[in-house]
């Protein structure tokens, strides 16, 4: 709450004006265009967008979900101001930075900068806390890294509609957490995991239209999205029928590994993460 600027408008649920969260929070909705991203998973009402902005971006070739995303940023005041920036060259992009850094949501989509010498666009992840020793931290980067390239190399569909999302992050403040609440996740997340990605095809890092929401059966996606603990969701269940989060991110690193020592690496700090969803105390110092 210390980060919400919103006005006494653009926090009543009958405005036209309303936003619904403040600066700092989940993100709002998903902006990939992935065949497995359909409209009912973005379920939160439309927030406003600056209109002439959206107009722009649709016209040039952006997709509905991301143009809403950044029109819907750009409606936001900034909140810090240099005087060294207030006059711009054309080409430096300054302002947009300015309004994508204010808005501290759990993931930020970060267009290519100059800076950065390449033209990737990159998601940062932010919900992650700050942990007490470097091997800890350590830990947690390497898991959100092979989770990154398991997402990009196989075919496995963690979306569940965002407002559930939005519970899970609300459960996951409660203290012990890990051993008294329940999380939504895909219990059929890995039901074509032997198959490629499809990220790469179809121009979907491009932003292409997504499929038609009739590709789905809207009900029997959504059965498949169930409360789970977080033992259960990383570990398993033999009477759910899931494999576990992390054990097949174990199998993954297997099969596109061939480093042994960098695999006792990962393992190490996959295990560590392991004890941690099961509530053991394990703080390491290597």
């Amino acid at each position: 709450m210390a980060m919400d600027d919103r006005t006494d408008e653009e926090k009543d649920e009958n405005s036209s004006r309303y936003i619904y969260k403040s600066r700092y929070g989940p993100v709002y909705s998903y902006i990939s265009s992935h065949e497995y991203i359909q409209d009912f998973h973005n379920d939160y009402p439309k927030m406003p967008i600056d209109k002439k902005i959206y107009k722009t971006l649709i016209e040039n070739d952006f997709s509905d979900r991301l143009a809403t995303h950044f029109s819907n940023l750009l409606i936001r005041d900034p909140l810090v101001i240099f005087d060294e920036k207030l006059n711009l060259q054309e080409k430096d992009v300054s302002h947009f930075e300015n309004f994508n850094s204010t808005n501290w949501n759990s993931l930020r989509f970060k267009p290519p900068r100059d800076q950065d010498n390449d033209t990737c666009f990159k998601v940062e992840i932010r919900p992650c806390e700050l942990q007490l020793t470097p091997f800890e931290n350590s830990a947690i980067m390497t898991f959100c890294l092979i989770l990154s390239k398991l997402i990009l190399k196989k075919d496995v569909n963690f979306i569940i509609p965002i407002t559930k999302v939005d519970k899970n992050f609300d459960r996951a403040h409660n203290a012990n957490a890990f051993e008294n609440e329940l999380f939504y996740f895909r219990v059929d997340a890995f039901k074509n995991y032997n198959k490629e990605s499809k990220l790469y095809e179809n121009d979907y890092l491009k932003h292409g239209n997504p499929l038609d929401e009739n590709y789905f059966d809207k009900n029997l996606n959504l059965e498949n999205v169930i409360e789970m603990t977080l033992e259960e969701i990383f570990c398993g269940s033999e009477k759910l029928e899931y494999e576990g989060l992390l054990n097949v991110m174990n199998d993954f690193v297997n099969e596109n590994i061939s480093d042994e020592k960098l695999i006792k690496i990962i393992k190490l700090h996959l295990n560590f993460i392991k004890n941690r969803v099961k509530g053991k105390k394990c703080f390491y110092y290597i």
